[in-house]
């Protein structure tokens, strides 16, 4: 066989051919095969011919002329070449040693930037800057250092951190604009998170400098260039291929991230139960709002919920359901990503693929949350433009928006149309509203009332309210404790929005089912608000202590009769508001009896303190004594060993022992 002049191989014609031993032809054994690797043809046009070594004539049929469709530089070519390089870079000892290999791949590169400089001033297209002036250099070596200098001049090396088994892995699909993809990358290292991850970035065969990213990222940084020009969807699905990660967070190369972007996405899927999808916040370059998840309406249309709002808002801080969120900085887990098969190619070549990624994973039994604990910036309109009329990319938004709604209509049936009642669209999967007020932002890693706040917020998100919460002394936003709580989904209501309790009953148009109030202050301030704004609201009332027992107790042990005049009003007050609400909330049995005696209509029920548990880290050898608080009925007992000393104090009614 010969490829023109060029002879490729020779071998015998000895395998059976049943068809030739049909028509007679000897015995038939005159047939033979062959098979090359690809990268034996590099170029796009063969003349093949097959010829008999005996006497050099071409048998019938031959030659035969082959045109290879596309670049010769295929994917195997290219294997075949890296493999080359890779070898000679693993066995090189000194510079001397890799010097040839690297004068070769200087003069082809050379070749390459010469006439990538023709055409682009023929076309006006971009060009690799500086680069063109660097050709002329004298040596590889020289080349190479002048290249690196003008590269780094530019865009100094951005190096991320190596994780061998990397949790999450942020997929970066570009197209050109290197300058925003340096950004962006530069921006990850200087927010670096606490969670392990890589970055993939996969070239869709841009033009500019971003054929060069592999000099100017380093370390968890992988660069994917696609063989033909694939499209967003593809290109995302090709990166998600190739990710070792057990998350996948698709961002877009137009972005910044702020501080916490990647950690509170963890978080979620850790802390809220039944995640699918969740994503950031968005913001504008100017640091206003672009979006903080989405609506679709019920045409398919869709609406950034909180565009050119105030992000600090209390409505556009906290974790909620959205109908979707943006592919800009969409966090899923790989299985379930690998499991839907990717984003759908029926949406190629971008537009509506992650809206519907968004619907199906929803139809899949998991939520789609936006988490604006998240922020990333988002400068839209920078890689696809902002016209739906035109020729560009950004056409495919109106033809994309028809497949959307023929495929989902009828769950968009369900939804309002076109800016109907947008406050409702946002939350649509609400049914019931709770409002929790306290003295001030719950602390739980300080005190227990705080943790009984906390737990008891979750149950009654458990039992499906949205809830709302005021901290009605201070009205303010204290972190990191107010953040803990919008990034678990409560709406956390502060200053310089709301100045008190009774500003939000008085904005608030919505419905509450339930109020609970917490503590003292509280269950006798606020009821009778609640019954004038509220009137079909259920109140709850957790007395956390009972203040005027506690008072009595200490006036009768202190022999203070003032104190005892004020431990009776305040016994007024007390009793007034439990009677006054639907249900009131104790800790323990023995406070439940007492308000049996004192108020026996009202309805009372036991609710114990709950504790996260948490794993003993100090080995059993080295722990001495036993510590136990906490108030039972009945008297704790229990025989110390000899040399240890024992104690009892009261507490509301029951015995505390203490061993030392």
């Amino acid at each position: 066989m010969l490829d023109g002049d060029v002879q490729l191989a020779t071998v015998r014609a000895d395998l059976p051919r049943p068809d030739l031993a049909a028509l007679g032809m000897g015995n038939g054994r005159h047939g033979f095969t062959m098979s090359f690797s690809p990268t034996i043809f590099p170029f796009a046009r063969h003349t093949l011919h097959v010829r008999r070594a005996r006497d050099g004539v071409d048998i019938p049929g031959s030659p035969r002329v082959w045109e290879k469709a596309g670049s010769g530089l295929d994917r195997s070519t290219r294997s075949y070449v890296t493999g080359l390089f890779q070898a000679e870079a693993a066995v090189a000892k000194t510079i001397d040693d890799i010097n040839f290999a690297l004068s070769f791949a200087v003069d082809q590169l050379r070749t390459l930037l010469v006439r990538h400089q023709e055409l682009a001033s023929e076309t006006n297209a971009p060009n690799l800057g500086e680069l063109a002036s660097l050709l002329d250099a004298a040596a590889p070596s020289q080349w190479v250092a002048a290249a690196g200098q003008s590269i780094s001049t530019k865009y100094p090396p951005v190096q991320l951190p190596v994780f061998e088994r990397p949790l999450v892995s942020v997929i970066v699909p570009v197209y050109g604009k290197f300058q925003l993809t340096y950004d962006c990358i530069k921006s990850i290292a200087e927010n670096l998170p606490e969670t392990s991850f890589e970055v993939i970035v996969v070239d869709d065969c841009s033009k500019d400098e971003t054929i060069l990213a592999s000099l100017v990222f380093g370390g968890s940084v992988r660069v994917l260039r696609n063989d033909t020009n694939l499209g967003f969807v593809k290109g995302c699905n090709r990166g998600a291929e190739h990710a070792r990660g057990e998350y996948l967070f698709f961002l877009n190369n137009d972005t910044l991230v702020k501080p916490g972007w990647l950690d509170e996405l963890v978080k979620t899927f850790a802390n809220v139960p039944n995640v699918g999808i969740a994503g950031s916040k968005l913001l504008f370059g100017d640091g206003s709002l672009q979006e903080v998840g989405g609506i679709i309406w019920r045409m398919g249309d869709g609406w950034n919920w909180g565009r050119n709002g105030n992000p600090e808002e209390p409505r556009f801080s906290y974790l909620r359901d959205a109908d979707y969120v943006s592919g800009a900085a969409l966090m899923i887990p790989t299985a379930l990503f690998r499991q839907l098969d990717g984003f759908d190619l029926h949406f190629a070549p971008a537009y509506y693929e992650d809206t519907d990624l968004c619907f199906r994973v929803r139809q899949a039994g998991h939520r789609v949350v936006v988490q604006p604990t998240s922020v990333v910036v988002h400068l839209e309109g920078q890689t696809s433009g902002t016209s739906v009329t035109g020729s560009g990319m950004k056409r495919y938004q109106a033809v994309n928006h028809r497949k959307f709604f023929d495929r989902w209509k009828n769950v968009l049936a369900t939804h309002r149309f076109n800016a109907q009642q947008p406050e409702l669209e946002c939350e649509r999967p609400v049914k019931k509203r709770a409002l929790f007020i306290d003295e001030s932002v719950p602390t739980p890693d300080q005190d227990a009332g705080s943790n009984a706040a906390v737990q008891h917020i979750k149950s009654l998100m458990r039992l499906g309210y949205k809830v709302t919460f005021i901290p009605a002394d201070n009205m303010a936003k204290i972190s990191p404790y107010t953040e803990a709580l919008q990034a678990i989904g409560v709406e956390c209501v502060y200053y310089p929005f709301y100045w008190s309790v009774e500003e939000y009953f008085r904005k608030n148009q919505q419905l509450i089912d339930l109020v609970y109030l917490h503590r003292f202050n509280n269950g006798t301030k606020y009821a009778g608000m609640v019954r004038r704004h509220q009137p079909n609201a259920r109140v709850l009332y957790n007395v956390a202590d009972l203040h005027y027992l506690r008072m009595e107790r200490e006036a009768e042990l202190t022999s203070d009769a003032q104190l005892a005049q004020r431990a009776a009003a305040i016994r007024l007050e007390e009793l007034s508001a439990i009677q006054a609400v639907d249900a009131t909330i104790v800790h323990s049995g023995v406070e439940k009896e007492v308000l049996a005696g004192v108020a026996p209509r009202a309805n009372v029920h036991v609710v114990p303190w709950t504790y996260t548990l948490r794993p003993v880290r100090t080995p059993a050898e080295q722990r001495k004594g036993v510590v136990f608080v906490g108030v039972t009925d009945t008297p704790l007992m229990w025989t110390p060993p000899n040399g240890w000393s024992k104690r009892s104090c009261p507490w509301s009614g029951a015995r505390l022992q203490i061993f030392p």
